[in-house]
């Protein structure tokens, strides 16, 4: 049994999925606070995972890569571009960008679409980064995805070739630059965050504090809850479903879940409270379930302040 504690402070965040499932955690709306910025790199940031542990490779796969090339990986290279393409996926396709909008007080333009993408794909990359060679070569297929995504959708609106061409190539510089100080800020404490967060979504105009302080603990959160998730299962798959939920008793939502978990392979995690697990196992009695029909599911469980994992 695996435990992995951190605390959890009871306060809103940002909303990021319309729905229940998805890579990036998905719990809550945004709330009013009133207090001060605090440090939460302590327990809510990738700070000790952002450097990945060095692989040891053969001089054969030095001398190759030197040139240019991919070495051998881990996994065969199709897999793990498939795995790419459905991470992307979940990042521009499970985020409430109007959620963003409004909070950030952006225009709903191309690049303010991307600009709240490349947050969530930098917080993808910071994770797979962690998974060695393999990890790696993950990362620049994520980016190649985006780039293509990102071409695709400004001629499907419209945009003149050659305005697109001059609008990819800032994109290009501005995503580097970002990856640069939200690399900068995961690794110190939340006011540099909040600086790389209020120069790149707010364009250095945030009229309510607040709301760049609530953006900061999301991001905090979100890389904690992925530094959380297998390495192995991103890398074959791409994705997993993470359901936040105090009372879990809707035997449908759970056949889904059982389904997408035995049969389409995909990690499933589920977050609960521990004082009302027992309504959840009920459930599962009544269902005559038994721990063999959840090969591919983990849940986990809140406990008053602390968090915990059983594996």
């Amino acid at each position: 049994m695996l435990y992995g504690i951190f605390q959890r402070r009871k306060t809103g965040q940002f909303r990021l999925s319309k729905s229940c499932g998805g890579l990036i955690q998905a719990n809550g709306a945004i709330t009013q606070q009133n207090r001060s910025f605090y440090n939460t790199n302590q327990h809510l940031s990738g700070k000790d995972s952002v450097q990945s542990s060095e692989e040891k490779v053969g001089a054969f796969t030095r001398i190759i890569e030197a040139m240019g090339f991919t070495g051998p990986l881990k996994y065969s290279r199709w897999k793990i571009k498939v795995a790419a393409l459905r991470m992307y996926t979940c990042c521009v396709e499970k985020t409430d960008y109007e959620e963003f909008f409004n909070r950030c007080q952006m225009p709903d333009t191309l690049n303010s679409w991307f600009l709240v993408a490349q947050l969530h794909v930098w917080m993808c990359l910071l994770r797979m980064k962690q998974e060695g060679r393999t990890g790696k070569y993950m990362c620049r297929y994520i980016v190649h995805c985006m780039w293509e995504d990102v071409e695709q959708r400004g001629k499907v609106m419209g945009i003149n070739s050659v305005v697109l061409k001059e609008d990819l190539r800032t994109m290009v510089e501005n995503f580097y630059a970002a990856l640069f100080g939200y690399d900068e800020g995961i690794l110190s404490d939340d006011h540099v965050l909040a600086a790389a967060l209020w120069r790149n979504l707010f364009n250095k105009n945030c009229e309510d504090p607040r709301h760049l302080e609530l953006l900061v603990e999301y991001v905090r959160k979100q890389v904690q809850h992925l530094d959380a998730l297998s390495g192995e299962d991103l890398l074959l798959t791409g994705e997993v479903i993470a359901v936040v939920m105090d009372l879990f008793t809707d035997m449908e939502i759970l056949c889904d879940l059982l389904e997408a978990s035995s049969r389409r392979h995909v990690p499933v995690y589920l977050i609960l409270d521990e004082k009302y697990l027992k309504h959840f196992v009920e459930m599962c009695n009544k269902m005559a379930l038994t721990q063999d029909n959840f090969p591919n599911m983990r849940i986990r469980c809140l406990s008053g302040d602390t968090y915990y994992s059983k594996a």
